[in-house]
């Protein structure tokens, strides 16, 4: 009697260290997926373009400022206007050319 007893009471005890040790690893795995989303996004803040120039003579200019490669980034942007606001609203004006560039493993940069 004093064995099943015993045993019972390992079992309950065993279920409740797996249950504890389960809750423990799921959050350990959550942390780890806000650090990692975190990390994406301060490595983004680190990415910045810009354009010199106008007209048809201009310069894109691209920098990662982090210490780390960026594997992959796409920069997209509208040249030219769709709306023009005089002298009658909603009046297309002419076309928007989107520009998209695709890098793959951009490198650090000052």
């Amino acid at each position: 009697m004093l064995t099943v007893i015993g045993g019972v009471g390992g079992l309950i005890f065993t279920g409740i260290a797996t249950y504890y040790g389960a809750r423990v690893s799921a959050n350990q795995l959550q942390q780890s997926k806000e650090d990692s989303a975190k990390e994406s996004r301060a490595q983004a803040t680190t990415f910045s373009y810009w354009v010199e120039g106008r007209g048809e003579d201009w310069t894109l200019h691209i920098q990662n400022r982090s210490a780390d490669p960026i594997p992959s980034a796409l920069v997209a942007m509208d040249a030219g206007t769709q709306l023009d606001p005089d002298p009658w609203p909603g009046k297309e004006v002419g076309p928007v050319v989107r520009y998209e560039l695709q890098t793959t493993r951009l490198a650090p940069g000052p």
